[in-house]
């Protein structure tokens, strides 16, 4: 039984032992784990869209008794908002894109340089003297 036990304990190695890859193997699979996540919430974002619609629409149709049309252009407007955020926002951008534009948009430049105040030669001001020697 002895034998039999270290002989199985002898090809195990601790995963954190486990050196398989260098180190960019470890950011890509980090950096796959980003996207991963990145393309669950978009999934999510258009079946809520289009979880909303349907249920936009069938209240319009069937419960307030609203045309079709009507219906159908009140229940595209969640869906509709749902696909402009993920294209615009998501598709093909960086993680993190939409939050740092909601925040450009709310609060300003934020630790960046803000060029629409900064003047065209910030070193060189009109008001400054070039001339440094003293000639009283």
């Amino acid at each position: 039984m002895k034998i039999i036990l270290q002989t199985k304990l002898a090809g195990f190695t601790p995963i954190l032992a486990q050196t398989t890859g260098s180190l960019s193997s470890g950011a890509s699979s980090a950096l796959g784990i980003v996207m991963l996540i990145g393309f669950i919430f978009g999934t999510i974002c258009v079946v809520g869209g289009g979880f909303a619609f349907v249920m936009i629409l069938l209240l319009c149709f069937s419960a307030l008794k609203m045309s079709i049309f009507t219906s159908l252009i009140l229940a595209a407007v969640p869906l509709t908002l749902c696909l402009i955020y993920v294209f615009v926002f998501r598709q093909g951008k960086p993680a993190g894109y939409d939050i740092d534009c909601l925040d450009y948009w709310l609060k300003g430049s934020g630790f960046t340089p803000d060029f629409q105040r900064q003047p065209a030669h910030p070193l060189c001001l009109k008001n400054r003297q070039t001339d440094t020697s003293s000639t009283t």
